[in-house]
């Protein structure tokens, strides 16, 4: 009996260790399932609520869609097109700056007589491109390095012609280097993520796989507890419902706390007249997965770009960095405490490593998994291995 036992389960693990590296080989196809997985998983307790008021699954299930396609249409006709103006505004103020037709010809921009061509941010005053501003801030340095340091001189037009060759030399040129840097970031991720991970799959199997596993939902729960080994499932139930909570409870408070921090980012940063406000709020939320993360993605451009539009600025400096703090402590202090409550039991440097050890092994595959996986790894621990450690260290030394 005992044997057949083992038997039987060495050969559940062997199709267990079978599949998940079917799954690995062909994660392509199932990353899309993984993601609607992960969808059902966390609307599925807003479809249980709706049923236990008497509201038909399938009706619920239809309502959210709604719902959904409602806040997707919402940001479609406002958010995409505010975030691409940004995008445009930003680029122009890197690459090209203002222009102005010089009426009078005097080569200066004279109000009430010459008019603008591209006036980016509407002040009414002529401002060169970034790449021209921090051109003449490094002349200066070399220039007041070579007052002081007469003997160890820096030839500035060889750094200056090597800077024009590097850079395209005129506005022109440069808008073109630009240009064709964007194509080949624009070919890079297209190559890479829209070719692993198809345009066919998301638009349209996304939402077919997410309805049929919120439809059925309650019927794969009752099918694994049906088939829970019968000695170990009170056990195995009790483990599985910590799973369950601790899952749970830190993928829809991420999501919550993302998306409070992506719209604190966009009001403050609005409020103290940052350059790009929504598209620093969409880095602040996506960057917020990771802890910590935003400080570099999200507050050292924003500084530099308050540095360049507004030099050493008080105001606008202490207030693009007190938005970035303010919300990285309100999500230490409050809605990490409030909405994820102590349930995942992942400590930040855990769950930063976690999240580059499933990118850097399986790529979007590991993402989708790794913090499941960390969660039950942690809980399984805590069950089963730590109690064995505290029994050996209860007993008393060997005399």
């Amino acid at each position: 009996m005992i044997q057949r036992r083992s038997l039987r389960i060495a050969a559940l693990s062997s199709l267990l260790a079978v599949g998940l590296a079917l799954l690995y080989s062909l994660r392509e196809i199932f990353n899309p399932f993984l993601l609607s997985l992960l969808i059902a998983y966390v609307l599925n307790p807003v479809v249980d609520f709706c049923e236990r008021l008497r509201v038909r699954r399938i009706v619920s299930i239809f309502c959210i869609y709604l719902l959904i396609g409602g806040i997707s249409g919402i940001l479609v006709l406002f958010a995409i097109p505010g975030l691409v103006n940004e995008t445009v505004g930003l680029y122009n103020a890197t690459f090209l700056g203002d222009e102005f037709i010089d009426l009078n010809l005097n080569s200066n921009y004279d109000p009430g007589v010459d008019t603008f061509y591209r006036d980016i941010n509407g002040d009414g005053r002529v401002d060169p491109s970034y790449m021209e501003k921090l051109r003449r801030w490094a002349a200066g340095l070399i220039e007041r390095w070579n007052q002081a340091n007469p003997a160890r001189k820096i030839d500035t037009d060889v750094l200056l012609a090597k800077a024009r060759d590097t850079l395209g030399g005129t506005p022109k040129e440069i808008t073109s280097t630009g240009l064709d840097l964007t194509g080949r970031a624009v070919s890079l991720i297209s190559s890479g993520v829209l070719g692993t991970l198809s345009l066919f799959s998301y638009v349209l199997l996304l939402p077919i796989y997410t309805f049929f596993l919120l439809r059925g939902m309650p019927t794969m729960k009752e099918r694994i507890q049906a088939h829970l080994p019968g000695r170990y499932k009170p056990l195995l139930m009790r483990v599985g419902g910590r799973i369950h909570l601790a899952v749970s409870s830190f993928f829809r408070g991420k999501l919550i706390i993302c998306l409070m921090k992506g719209v604190l980012t966009y009001l403050g940063l609005m409020l103290f007249d940052v350059r790009v406000p929504l598209l620093f709020g969409l880095i602040q939320a996506t960057a917020s997965l990771i802890p910590f993360l935003v400080l570099i993605v999200g507050l050292v451009p924003a500084l530099g770009l308050v540095l360049l539009d507004y030099g050493v600025a008080w105001t606008p400096l202490l207030g693009a960095l007190g938005v970035f703090l303010v919300a990285e402590a309100l999500e230490g202090f409050l809605l990490t405490p409030w909405v994820l409550g102590k349930e995942t039991g992942l400590h930040p440097v855990v769950l930063i490593m976690v999240l580059l050890m499933g990118a850097q092994l399986l790529g979007l595959f590991g993402l989708l998994l790794a913090v499941p996986l960390a969660s039950i790894v942690g809980i399984l621990a805590d069950e089963f291995l730590l109690p064995q450690l505290r029994e050996l260290a209860a007993e008393p030394p060997a005399e």
